[in-house]
């Protein structure tokens, strides 16, 4: 492996944004290498630059109302910057490839995925039509998406976000290029899938394809990368060797970053918790909310008069009981059934058998309009922000929403909007605008707001911070127990992500193909778990500062 040769050099890249307010100033004298087989970590939270840095070094950002002010991208020798646009679009996918961070707008919803798969083999290679099909099936199943066969047929809209994001990496992946530059490429994946895919990216090291991670998951970077670069504010602040910056980081963003981390164990705590027994489970308390055989299948139409052929057990036999003021984590990969099991005990989606108690009473099964009296008492935080809030409303009409259609508006509607804001530590000006105008964390504080605004005993948060930089995450899960201990709401936490769930969760669920295969305390289920299937979960998660971990996860044990 050539390592000391550099495939790739920016130097002094600077790129403006032109905008009616002024120029944006989106990346500010950012200079990086990457040697052949070598992964470079780039990372820092959303608005840092890196991004724009990372789609310039292709010529993809659009001008307008970019503008490149300095700089130059040699790859290869030649300034990509420079280069006619027919050479550049020879490079594109054939030398250097990217993944985007969202697979939808990425991939042409008029397509179907063999056909847009098959048609980059043919556009960069001598494959006829067959033998590129058939490529680009394997590779499908390379990133471990189910039926890729069947898959080759489907729209992109057909598939989960997960699938999609697959589906993406195979495209940038298939022509084993020189150069991958990956934009959050793990965002939408179950740990699993993305212990497999990073797997996958460094088993390519040992062809000499080097790959530059942008991402603000530093547990991801702990894993995978061998050296990295810190970007705020549009600069670099911090470079270097992974495991210096990850044990003593020389600047204070740096040291933010790494204490907002969750982590599913400090280094050494594994060894000393797996010598102890499992406890028994803890008691649920008064059992705000219980289910009992609760069951929503799914018909399997097929024919051409659309018989039933068979059911989607997406949850099947659920038991559980939530106690009041406290939190339940459930976890589970995509797929298995947690968001269909929330929806379903807070009446967005109707059940086929079983039992849903709320206070002594039973919900299960109720109507739209019999439901109706509940639904102040029962909220969901969405996975979401952006499309679970109304883009043509204003911050106050969402927030007020609720109380105008339940008739417990008992005060100008700004005024109740503004509690709401302050509550979940928002600006008291932010009231009167659209989502589009905040950010990630800023949205996902108004959906909380949202929630709050009926004052609810129970609330479903469905990955609520999956999407969110660490920094943002951190203060979300802070508010989230500020809340808690202020109201006495009851959480069903639901995420993938165990470091997480073990920050708010007193007790873990674990859900596997519709059924709990295990339950316990949190940390008696990390530390001691009795099931495969959550062993195997647990192995995939990264642990920042685990050494034998990262070696493990490196050399592809």
């Amino acid at each position: 492996m050539k390592t000391s040769e550099k495939l790739l050099s920016v130097n002094d890249l600077t790129v403006h944004f032109d905008t009616d307010e002024g120029v944006v100033e989106a990346v500010n004298d950012v200079s990086l290498d990457i040697r052949r087989g070598e992964i470079v970590g780039l990372v820092g939270e959303s608005g840092s630059g890196k991004t724009v840095t990372a789609q310039s070094i292709l010529r993809l950002v659009p001008r307008p109302p970019a503008r490149f002010v300095r700089g130059e991208a040699v790859f290869n020798g030649e300034n990509l910057l420079a280069l006619p646009i027919e050479r550049l679009r020879k490079l594109r996918g054939a030398e250097i490839s990217m993944i985007f961070q969202e697979p939808m707008t990425a991939l042409s919803p008029l397509h179907r995925v063999g056909r847009q798969l098959s048609e980059m083999l043919r556009f960069h290679t001598d494959l006829d039509q067959e033998a590129a099909w058939r490529h680009g099936t394997e590779w499908l199943d390379k990133v471990g998406l189910p039926d890729p066969e069947e898959r080759m047929s489907f729209y992109p809209h057909h598939l989960s976000g997960g699938m999609r994001q697959r589906v993406m990496i195979a495209m940038a992946l298939m022509l084993k290029p020189q150069l991958i530059i990956a934009d959050e490429p793990s965002t939408a994946l179950d740990v699993t899938v993305q212990a497999q895919i990073f797997r996958l990216l460094m088993s390519m090291k040992d062809e000499d394809t080097s790959m530059l991670l942008i991402t603000h998951d530093l547990a991801v970077v702990w894993e995978v990368c061998d050296r990295i670069y810190v970007m705020k504010n549009s600069r670099v602040v911090e470079r270097g060797a992974l495991e210096p910056i990850f044990k003593e980081p020389a600047h204070a963003y740096t040291r933010s970053l790494l204490q907002a981390v969750p982590r599913l164990y400090q280094a050494g705590e594994a060894e000393r918790r797996t010598a102890t027994g499992r406890k028994q489970v803890a008691d649920t308390g008064d059992g705000l909310i219980r289910t009992k055989n609760l069951r929503v299948w799914f018909p399997v139409k097929k024919g051409l008069f659309a018989r039933t052929a068979g059911h989607v057990k997406a949850v099947d036999d659920i038991d559980l009981a939530i106690g009041r003021g406290s939190t339940v984590g459930l976890v589970g990969e995509s797929g298995s059934g947690k968001t269909t099991l929330g929806r379903a005990i807070i009446g967005l989606q109707p059940i086929n058998d079983g039992s849903i108690v709320f206070e002594d009473t039973e919900i299960g099964g109720l109507n739209k309009g019999r439901m109706k009296p509940w639904r102040r008492n029962l909220q969901m935080i969405f996975q979401d922000p952006y499309s679970s809030l109304n883009p043509r409303m204003t911050v106050m009409d969402i927030l007020t929403e609720g109380l105008r259609e339940h008739g417990l508006l008992d005060m100008p509607k700004q005024d109740k909007a503004v509690q709401l804001l302050e509550e979940v530590e928002l600006r008291a000006d932010m009231a009167n605008r659209y989502p589009f105008e905040f950010s990630g964390g800023e949205r996902q504080r108004i959906s909380i707001a949202r929630a709050l605004s009926l004052e609810p005993k129970f609330i479903v948060c469905d990955e609520a911070v999956s999407a969110l930089d660490v920094t943002i995450q951190a203060q979300i899960i802070d508010l989230l127990r500020r809340l808690q201990a202020r109201h006495g709401i009851a959480y069903l936490f639901i995420s993938h992500d165990l470091s997480v769930v073990r920050q708010l969760s007193e007790q873990i669920l674990v859900m596997h193909q519709g059924r709990i295969v295990e339950r316990g305390r949190t940390d008696d289920v990390i530390f001691n778990p009795q099931h495969e299937y959550t062993r195997t979960l647990l192995d995939a998660v990264p642990v920042p500062g685990d050494i034998e971990r990262r070696r493990r996860m490196r050399s592809g044990k």
